[in-house]
């Protein structure tokens, strides 16, 4: 993979949306679990931590096609 990534945290809630906003540092993550915690009692707020990524890259294969005169 030619770019270089970063790691970051994001903040989560079971049976909430999935987490969009990547938060750069372990503790802007815990502010922003501590506000959404707040503002919704009795839920609890998970920060979690990227450890590691994944990428796939498809190959495209050049197949040289030959014509058959005889059809059978």
């Amino acid at each position: 993979m030619d770019r270089e990534l970063y790691k970051f945290w994001m903040v989560w809630r079971e049976g909430g949306s999935a987490p969009t906003y990547r938060h750069q540092t372990k503790e802007a993550a815990t502010a922003e679990a501590e506000r959404l915690a707040k503002s919704n009692p009795d839920q609890v707020f998970y920060v979690l931590k990227a450890t590691g990524a994944v990428h796939a890259r498809s190959n495209v294969e050049h197949l040289k096609l030959t014509f058959d005169p005889i059809p059978f």
